[in-house]
């Protein structure tokens, strides 16, 4: 599973997952959610992202 977190970094209280999403357009492209830093498994989140992702990636071929 290939993801990216932030916590705190832009404000305080909130967090965020990342994956690549693979657009077709040459350029770099994420999926992301925020929320709020209590309670969260970030694992879960990033694969729910990754499969969301792969739906994305096939509807833009």
């Amino acid at each position: 599973m290939r993801y990216e977190t932030s916590q705190d970094e832009v404000f305080v209280g909130l967090s965020s997952v990342a994956v690549p999403l693979a657009a077709g357009t040459g350029s770099p492209a994420s999926l992301a959610v925020i929320y709020l830093n209590h309670g969260v498994d970030v694992a879960e989140i990033a694969g729910a992202l990754e499969e969301a992702a792969r739906r994305v990636e096939q509807a833009l071929r």
